[in-house]
């Protein structure tokens, strides 16, 4: 019996500098072990189920975020930042709510090839490789107009003519070969399956979307950068409003180039976050960040404005690390 072909792979390859990579560190980061896990546990399922993407929905979000040990309102914000820095597109998981790369592909069929594992060009519209697989259609049609040493038969070369007019009939009269019929097969799982992908992918759009209009009247709207963003509350001498009399937006930029905050885009996510009084009001977890005190903390890290991100909607964690801080303090001095 012949072995059942697959579309998933045994292994793949882990280059010696993943986590070297920019893009993968800033996913180190934000989310530390977690972050590192989730990427690799996905990487595993894409090239173990589907060989280059992997279909997002509830079902995977709960899996992932099971194997890499964290929350999935947690998995969901490695996802989202793992778009942004550009470790999978944006537009196809928009479109289809789909996981995939162009570098995941290219990998993916280059073992492919490499194995000479009998293999078709994928017709998902997020197959993303198009000059490859034209170069294969190429190759095919050649193939089939020569002979297995690379000429062409001496009935077709004796008569061209005769030959072209013959394989015109014989593609109409004669019943097709084995080869064929498994193509046609496949072209029809093929579809079957794209359209098994599109049917969930709508479902879940529209369950999504009935859940953002519940939600609605209850959250506040979203910045681009993905960041909670509550309405602004006009905190005395500390406000951005005018009407409260603050200089805090002044004072808040002061701090934050001398900690060599320069992006304009987080510069707007901290001071729309910092419109809450419990983050950016007196005693607030954004003072206590920029505080003398933790200042040599922040400055150790990579991306002192993603930091005070992560802090500013983590009020609940970074107080635990703050508070531990102020611990050390005191048991140093004593």
């Amino acid at each position: 019996m012949a072995r059942i072909s697959k579309p998933g792979l045994d292994y793949f390859p882990l280059d010696v500098n993943f986590l070297q990579d920019r893009k993968v560190r800033r996913i180190s980061c934000r989310h530390h072990a977690a972050g590192i896990a989730a990427l690799t546990s996905l990487l595993c399922l894409i090239y173990k189920e589907k060989g280059y993407y992997v279909l997002w929905n509830k079902d995977t979000l709960f899996d992932i975020a099971q194997e890499a040990c964290c929350e999935e309102e947690e998995m969901q914000a490695i996802i989202d930042d793992c778009l942004s820095v550009g470790l999978f597109d944006t537009y196809i998981y928009k479109e289809y709510g789909v996981l995939t790369s162009q570098a995941i592909q290219e990998q993916y069929h280059k073992i492919i090839i490499d194995s000479r594992r009998k293999y078709k060009l994928p017709l998902e519209n997020f197959w993303m490789i198009k000059e490859e697989k034209e170069a294969n259609d190429n190759e095919e049609e050649t193939k089939e107009r020569k002979g297995e040493n690379g000429e062409q038969t001496n009935e077709s070369a004796a008569n061209p003519s005769k030959f072209a007019a013959s394989s015109g009939k014989s593609a109409a009269t004669m019943p097709q070969t084995k080869q064929e019929t498994d193509t046609d097969i496949k072209s029809k799982q093929e579809m079957e399956r794209e359209n098994e992908i599109k049917s969930e992918t709508q479902k879940d759009k529209e369950t999504e979307k009935e859940g953002k209009m519940r939600k609605e009247s209850e959250e506040p709207p979203v910045p681009p950068n993905g960041v909670s963003q509550a309405s602004p509350v006009a905190v005395r001498g500390l406000s951005l409003e005018d009407s409260s009399g603050g200089d805090f937006e002044a004072i808040l930029r002061l701090n934050m180039e001398a900690i060599g905050i320069r992006n304009e885009q987080t510069a707007k996510a901290i001071f729309a976050l910092a419109r809450r009084k419990e983050l950016g009001g007196i005693n607030g977890t954004l003072w206590k960040i920029l505080s003398p005190g933790y200042r040599p903390t922040l400055l150790k890290k990579n991306e002192p404005g993603d930091y005070i991100l992560w802090a500013l909607n983590h009020p609940a964690e970074f107080e635990s690390t703050y508070n531990g801080m102020l611990q050390k303090m005191v048991r140093g001095r004593s």
